[in-house]
Formats: structure tokens, sequence, C-alpha cells
């Protein structure tokens, strides 16, 4: 009985893929695509929402000018209300109740995720190089959570191709790939913003495509907490408000305004921040570096694959690790930093 079971969910998925991606394609083919780029992946995006929620989402990435010598893949993002077909998804309740995606082993070379926390619905096809996003209505969405989109999305195409997405900034220190990992609120975010505001470039914030040893940004924005929005000058600034409409504004920081993308940068480092009364810095074992960088990343891509856990868990073997001490003193914080980006 459990084989039929399986069998029958694994058909109904199957169907539900197909049914979504073929729908959302053939309803857009007459829209113009965006080329942006996604970590070291040509995207071509089509976006069937309306134009302010369409700008949200293309301006959270990199901008595509330069012809790439690969098929780009294919994304759809619209919106159930755009006329798209509702496949029923009872088969699926599950995972939906678990907030995973459904395991690979009913979807086949397709992955499938229904967040009915942020009410979207994913569909990914390694084959055909072809993806769908569908959306909720917009008055069911919190468009802030649209500064940095889709990130576990992301993470499927980066596994495609031996890749990971980790929860981290990354900031070129002296040539060098420093990543700060952490969960939120532990400063490493204001750590990376604070080191961009002297000098160094800022690669990524929240979260970095790590492949072959080299980190991509995959957003061309960092998020900005109102204390951060004060430092910048207002031509780099964007204020979700625009875009909202409401009280709950976040704003955001373009990290590449002019549009061309940060060359990769090997991974050097891994900082662990965290807020204290001093600053302070200390190496970590590598059990440690492990716990804190796997943890906190497949937290944040709805508890991950085997697949992401072994893809981390070897990066933290492979990089020196530090704990940073965050005391009020920026500047002392900072300095910290590019002494460890010094060694070597």
């Amino acid at each position: 009985m459990a084989g039929l079971r399986n069998s029958r969910t694994g058909s109904q998925a199957r169907f539900f893929g197909s049914q979504i991606l073929d729908d959302a394609t053939c309803r857009t083919q007459q829209l113009p695509t965006r080329p942006v780029q996604v970590g070291p992946t040509a995207v071509d995006l089509v976006t069937d929402v309306d134009d302010q929620l369409a700008e949200l989402i293309a301006g959270a990435f990199v901008s595509r000018s330069t012809p790439v010598s690969t098929t780009p893949l294919h994304l759809v993002v619209s919106q159930w209300d755009r006329g798209l077909r509702y496949p029923e998804f009872d088969w699926a309740s599950e995972w939906i109740i678990q907030g995973r995606p459904v395991a690979t082993e009913h979807t086949g070379r397709r992955r499938i995720f229904i967040d009915r926390n942020h009410g979207a619905v994913y569909v990914y096809d390694s084959d055909n190089g072809a993806g769908a996003i569908i959306l909720r209505r917009n008055r069911h969405l919190d468009l802030r959570s649209f500064i940095t989109p889709f990130r576990i999305f992301w993470n499927w195409i980066a596994q495609s191709s031996g890749g990971v997405i980790v929860h981290a900034g990354c900031v070129d220190v002296n040539g060098k790939g420093v990543l700060f990992g952490g969960p939120s609120g532990s400063g490493k975010s204001s750590l990376s913003l604070e080191l961009s505001r002297r000098g160094n470039t800022l690669v990524a914030d929240d979260c970095v495509w790590v492949e072959g040893g080299m980190a991509y940004p995959v957003f061309a924005r960092a998020k900005l907490s109102a204390y951060s929005m004060q430092e910048f000058t207002p031509e780099y600034l964007w204020n979700t408000t625009h875009f909202l409409g409401v009280d709950r504004a976040k704003g955001f920081l373009s990290i590449d305004p002019r549009g061309i993308p940060a060359r990769p940068l090997p991974v050097s480092f891994l900082v662990f921040p965290r807020v204290d009364r001093a600053s302070a810095v200390f190496p970590v074992s590598r059990q440690r570096s492990t716990q804190l960088l796997v943890d906190d990343s497949l937290r944040e891509l709805a508890g991950g694959t085997a697949r992401d856990r072994l893809a981390l868990t070897q990066l933290a073997a492979l990089t020196p690790a530090y704990r940073l001490l965050m005391g009020p003193n920026q500047a002392a914080n900072v300095d910290l930093v590019q002494r460890i980006g010094a060694c070597g």
C-alpha cells in the first residue's frame, strides 16, 4: 500500500509541476524578458505582476548587459489572479505543514515548494533550465520579503552546478573574500556595511552563492536598518515605502548602483560576529565553525538537504574561521576585520 501511495503522490507531483510551468510559460510568451545575473548564472526573468512589484523584484538582481555563451535560465514570476490554473495540491499537505520542499523521490527532475507562510509556489525543472514562482494576490503579500527574494529557488540552481547558498555577508578585504555568518541580529550586516563605508567592496549582504571556493553575490541589495539608513548618501538609498504604501517600510542599499557585476572572490575567511561589550577576535575550531555555519544557513533554506549540509561542512572545513566580538566602537571592529584580511 505504501508503494502505491508513493506512486500516486509522485504522479500528482509531476502533474502539478508540469501544469504550473507550462501554464506560466504559455501565458507570458509575449512579455519582455529582463536579463539578470544571479551568482554565476545568467537568468532571463519574466515578471507577470503589476509594475511596482515587478520593479521591486527585478531590481533585486544585478543587470546583465553582456552576451552569455550558455542558454540562460528562464524564470517566470506571476500571480494566481493572472488567470493561471490552480492545480489541486492536497497531495502535498505533509510538506506544506512542515514548511519544506516536496521530497525529490516524488518530484523527479523537478523541485517543488509550496510556501504557505509567504504565499508562493516554487517549481524548478533542472533538465529544461526553467522555473516558475507563483505568488498570492498583492493584498496578501508582505512586500518587504521581495527586497531579497526567492533564496530557496536560487539554492536549487546553485545545487545543480555544485554550489550552495550561504546565509552570510561577503566583503572584499585586501582582495580576499571574508564571509560574515550568523543569525539575524548578530551584527553581520551592520559590520559589512561599515566596512563598505570605509572603502572595502561589499560583494553581498545576507546571502552569498559559494561555488568552487568562490563567492558570488545573489542580490544587488543590502538591507538597511533605520540607523544604517542615516549613514548613506541619498542617491544610493531606496525605501520600500515607495512600493508598499505602508508604515512598516524597510530600506535597502544598492550594492552595485552601476549595474556592473562584482567579480567573484575566493572565500578566504569565515567570521562569526556577535554583539558584545568590547571588541575582540579569536579563532574558532573547525567543529564550532561547522556548527555555526551549517545550522544557520540550513534554517534559512527551509531545512535544506543532505547535499547542502555536505557543501557547508566542506566550506567550514577548508576555511579559517574566527569569532568576532563586536563592541560599541565600530572602528575597532573594522580594524580587527582588517587584521584578519591581512593574514595569509
